[in-house]
This record gives structure tokens, sequence and C-alpha cells, in this order.
């Protein structure tokens, strides 16, 4: 990959990072205060569910929406979640704003992940897509482990919000790398092409199939 790329790979790096801070801080945050295992484990089963709950949604979008678009959206409203949980929790307090953060944001990057699946292949055509997808889970394989890290390392002398506030920061740089990426590689992508019918009859339509979109029939 060229060094026009390098973008992409940090854009990716940082909303990983990011993602995976809030991810673990809420476990974290939720023992801290209440010194239950169990209330922590709840914390984190309500922060995680939404994020795979929302995959047939945030397929559809990928159907009809640009990827690009779809990936600026992302992380964009991922920062503002976090500026706006922590403007609520300054007025009213309670951590709930933080499990309230780390659940949008995970919908959030479940679209991005799946809009950035999406692109791949496209924007990268003209270079051995192995080497491409090498390169991609590196940087987010490395988000994915330094993010837990960073979380615990942070929190010993941060409180939440001041983490959620780097959150914040460091999915706006995403997004900046993502739009110099954009700028500098200008990738061309097909437009997207929306099934027939409406928007909600896809799922039920694939499931009374009994297979994946795309798969061939048995």
């Amino acid at each position: 990959m060229n060094r026009a790329s390098h973008p992409f790979l940090v854009s990716m790096f940082a909303a990983r990072l990011a993602d995976q801070i809030l991810l673990f801080i809420v476990p974290l945050v939720v023992f801290q205060v209440t010194g239950s295992v169990q209330w922590s484990g709840v914390a984190f089963f309500v922060e995680t569910l939404p994020r795979f709950v929302s995959f047939p949604v945030c397929g559809i979008l990928c159907d009809r929406i640009s990827p690009i678009k779809l990936m600026h959206g992302s992380q964009l409203m991922r920062a503002a979640v976090c500026v706006l949980g922590m403007a609520g929790y300054a007025v009213w307090g309670g951590i709930a704003w933080l499990i309230g953060i780390s659940a949008l944001c995970g919908v959030l990057t479940t679209q991005g992940v799946m809009a950035r699946e999406v692109m791949l292949p496209q924007v990268f055509r003209q270079h051995d897509f192995q080497k491409v997808l090498s390169f991609t889970q590196i940087a987010d394989q490395l988000g994915m482990v330094l993010g837990p890290m960073l979380a615990a390392f942070l929190l010993k002398s941060w409180h939440w919000a001041a983490v959620v506030a780097a959150c914040s920061v460091l999915f706006v740089l995403a997004d900046l790398m993502f739009h110099l990426w954009h700028r500098l590689t200008k990738p061309v992508l097909a437009d997207p092409e929306a099934p027939a019918g409406r928007w909600w009859s896809a799922p039920t339509n694939t499931a009374r199939k009994g297979k994946r979109p795309g798969w061939p029939s048995t």
C-alpha cells in the first residue's frame, strides 16, 4: 500500500482505539462505583447488546447510502455522542450517561465497520486484496489490544469523563485522517444499488429463503 493509504490506516486505528477504550471503561467504572462484579457484567451486557442488534439496520443502510458518507457520519456522530453525553453528565450526573455513550457509539461503530467492509474491495482494487486485509487487520487489532490497556491506565489518574473527552478527540482525528485519505486518493465507488421493495422486507425475505444475501441458492 502506498503512502496515500496511510491516513486511512491511521483513521482505522484511532477509531478502533477510541471504541475499545469506551467499551472497557464501562465495566471498570461500574465496578469502581458499586464494587460488584455482577453489576459490572450487567453494564457490559447492556452496552454491547446494541452493537449486535443493529447489524440488520446497518446492513440496510449500506445498501442505500455511500460507504464514504457512512464512515464520515459514523466517526463524527461518535464524537458528538461523547460530547453530548458528557454535557448530560455535567448537568444531571450518573454513570448511566457513560453506559448510554458507549451503547450509542457501539451502534455507530457497527455501521462504520460494515461501511468499511463494503468500501475496501472498491477503493483498493489496484492492490493485492490479501495485502490490504493484512494491513487493515493490523491497524484494527492493534487498536483492540491497546484500547483496554489504555482505558485501565487512564482511569488510574483521570475521571471517566476526561477519558470520554479523549475518545471524542480520537474520533475527530479518525475523521480528519479519513478526510485526508479521501482528498489524496479521490476513490471512485459504485453507486449503492438498493434492492427493490420496502427496506424492511429485505431481512424478512432473506430469512424466508434461508440463505444469506448474495449467496447462491443450493
